[in-house]
């Protein structure tokens, strides 16, 4: 009986797929930054981790602090135009990492952000 339980435990944990985490990582981060240019500044906020503890005015602030600053680059630089994930690193504990994005402004300068993410038990979420 034990012999078929331990078989059955082995064949179950052989079905289940393995996560790409890095893959994860990386869709998260593209998932954000897709957020920020469409303007959803309040989902871009809520991607933080520990938001969840954030006092409504604080988070509210934090949402203004983002809409200044696609304003801001968009009077500097001629707003974000584009952004591609370059490379990704996670880190041993494979619950937190980071994820390398080259952003494409309108007046053809280009900047690499570097966005620290981490494994919240559900999602990954920026740091």
């Amino acid at each position: 009986m034990g012999l078929a339980i331990a078989f059955l435990s082995l064949i179950a944990c052989a079905e289940q797929p393995k996560r790409d985490l890095h893959a994860e990582m990386c869709e998260a981060a593209e998932q954000y930054y897709t957020m920020l240019m469409q303007d959803n500044f309040g989902s871009f906020v809520d991607g933080h981790y520990a938001n969840d503890s954030l006092p409504e005015d604080y988070r509210s602030q934090l949402i203004d602090a983002v809409a200044q600053y696609k304003v801001n680059e968009t009077e500097r630089k001629g707003g974000l135009m584009e952004f591609q994930v370059t490379g990704d690193s996670l880190y041993a504990d494979s619950t937190s990492g980071f994820v390398t994005i080259e952003l494409s402004f309108g007046d053809q300068s280009k900047e690499e952000v570097i966005l620290p993410l981490v494994y919240d038990g559900k999602q990954w979420k920026m740091k």
